[in-house]
């Protein structure tokens, strides 16, 4: 398993409601989570090996977010 801890702009119910739609196409992605409270509005993902990092920033950045990488 993977773990992956991202900054992003998705901050609203509404935003993470775009990205819940979504996710559903990537069945490696086993929970996700965004934090719209914390100031970095973090977004947490666990996969499968078979995702990267850049993987889950394409896919945010393609509906059209801010996703970078926090470090640990």
């Amino acid at each position: 398993m993977e773990f992956f801890v991202f900054k992003t702009n998705i901050e609203s119910e509404d935003r993470v409601a775009v990205i819940r739609r979504e996710v559903r196409k990537y069945p490696v992605i086993t929970t996700w989570s965004v934090d719209t409270e914390d100031c970095d509005n973090v977004l947490r993902v666990k996969a499968s090996h078979d995702l990267q990092e850049d993987d889950v920033i394409r896919f945010v950045n393609e509906l059209g977010f801010r996703c970078e990488s926090l470090p640990d």
